[in-house]
């Protein structure tokens, strides 16, 4: 996955990586490694004849997993959903890496950011958080639910997930009605989706929405925000700039 490939490299292992993700693209010397396919479609074959001693995956691939296992390899599945199970992740890949010390200086200067954001929305009574809507996809509207890694970075950056007030989990189809009932401060998209704000400025169905009316509408890119990686506390301040302009000039 490309979180534990950022992961890895910033622990300074790059040069012991021998195969990563198709759709791992950092930092730059990753475009160098061997590709062993996708997230869930593993080449198994590809994997074992790079002999590994580790092999990283989220879960999601337990069929190739399970083929990797029969052959003796060792197999460490994560999927962190929030900031708290990311920096556990990077602790726990430290440990099978032998690289605990870069881990806890990674660790820590990731915590420090954490908390430069948390001190800074700490006293913003519940009520009067704003609510925010995280656009996942916009035909049909879906969004991210209360268990999720955005969900996180939402409630952490000070702001409300609207999908967390109706309960929902997971990638959920969401409706357009429900959306204008809710009606939140701020909508968040990403890059992959919307290149500008006008994408959802400019969409008829979200014109009377406070966020739409008030030009509160941010784009921010994919892969800080949506990697439980290194790069993720860079993301975070992304989100809570776009909840709170005020606080984070």
């Amino acid at each position: 996955a490309p979180s534990n490939t950022e992961i890895l490299f910033a622990l300074g292992l790059g040069q012991k990586v021998v195969g990563v993700g198709d759709f791992d693209d950092y930092p730059e010397e990753v475009k160098e490694k061997e590709k062993v396919g996708g997230l869930y479609d593993l080449s198994v074959e590809k994997i074992i004849s790079l002999q590994p001693d580790l092999v990283l995956v989220i879960s999601g691939a337990e069929e190739a997993v399970a083929r990797l296992e029969d052959k003796g390899l060792v197999i460490y599945t994560a999927e962190p959903k929030t900031l708290d199970q990311t920096l556990e992740n990077i602790r726990k890949i430290g440990q099978l890496t032998g690289a605990h010390a870069q881990a806890q200086e990674l660790i820590s200067q990731m915590q420090e950011d954490i908390e430069a954001v948390k001190s800074r929305v700490a006293d913003i009574a519940e009520e009067k958080r704003p609510k925010v809507f995280w656009v996942v996809w916009n035909d049909p509207l879906m969004s991210a639910g209360q268990d999720t890694f955005i969900s996180d970075l939402i409630v952490t950056a000070g702001g409300v997930n609207i999908l967390a007030l109706d309960g929902l989990t997971g990638w959920p189809e969401y409706s357009v009605e429900k959306l204008i009932e809710h009606n939140p401060d701020v909508i968040i998209a990403p890059e992959s989706l919307a290149p500008t704000p006008d994408v959802i400025l400019q969409d008829a169905r979200l014109s009377s929405v406070k966020a739409v009316q008030g030009k509160r509408v941010y784009v921010v890119p994919d892969n800080l925000v949506v990697r439980p990686g290194p790069r993720v506390t860079q993301g975070l301040l992304l989100v809570a700039k776009a909840i709170h302009p005020e606080l984070f000039e």
